[in-house]
């Protein structure tokens, strides 16, 4: 990786590790149920920790992709990075403050500070 700014190492890590939980938690629970179904009591844990469903799944894998996609320019690997971070952060602003979005809440807890863990290192 010898020639990479941080952001493109981030990107491009980041993006296969998403795209491999993505795909992975397809494997635990594939359903795109919406309403109670999507309550963490009914749905799978990847390796017994990550809630998941298949959208959660499609997400990882979105988000990895595009991560991907942007790992060879240097300008829109920092700006994935960012974008990426201040998602999160936002996502965890409302988990923290009560205010869940229904993305966190699909997401589990342990996941959800999972992704604020891989931000922090932005």
């Amino acid at each position: 990786m010898e020639g990479r700014s941080p952001a493109q190492v981030y990107a491009l890590v980041f993006g296969v590790v998403l795209v491999a939980a993505g795909v992975l938690g397809f494997f635990y629970e594939s359903s795109f149920s919406t309403g109670d179904d999507v309550y963490p009591e009914n749905v799978d844990k990847v390796l017994d920790i990550l809630d998941v469903n298949g959208w959660h799944n499609v997400v990882h894998i979105a988000t990895g992709a595009l991560g991907l996609a942007v790992a060879g320019s240097y300008a829109n690997a920092r700006l994935y990075a960012l974008g990426l971070g201040a998602v999160y952060i936002a996502l965890d602003e409302r988990v923290v403050t009560g205010r869940e979005a229904a993305l966190v809440e699909e997401a589990g807890d342990a996941d959800h500070h999972e992704h604020q863990a891989e931000n922090e290192r932005v």
